[in-house]
């Protein structure tokens, strides 16, 4: 199951997806944040992915990595509220970020 956002890019709509949704996602394993475009310059719908145990997924389009704004505080956010602590500068630097939730126990 990948369940995915409306894809307005909007960090608010993102957010309200994520909360209702969340609880539809078993143990999370992996956490992938991405920049909007890549290193060939080619759009990324959905920039910000949760993935369980199952290998279910939840994909966002307003929660993004490697720039200062609304995007990266979308993707601090839903990083606090799962209880993964990532460092908010390191989300506007990184261009890519992967967190191997179960490596960090």
């Amino acid at each position: 199951m990948i369940l995915k956002d409306g894809g307005e890019c909007v960090t608010d709509f993102s957010l309200k997806f994520f909360r209702k949704n969340r609880d539809k996602l078993g143990r999370i394993v992996k956490i992938e944040i991405q920049k909007r475009t890549d290193e060939k310059g080619e759009w990324n719908q959905h920039p910000f992915r949760i993935v369980d145990h199952k290998g279910n997924q939840l994909w966002l389009s307003g929660c993004q990595s490697g720039y200062g704004g609304e995007g990266p505080y979308g993707a601090h956010q839903v990083l606090q509220e799962l209880g993964v602590n990532v460092d908010f500068e390191e989300i506007k630097k990184k261009e890519s970020i992967v967190i191997d939730v179960l490596a960090r126990g």
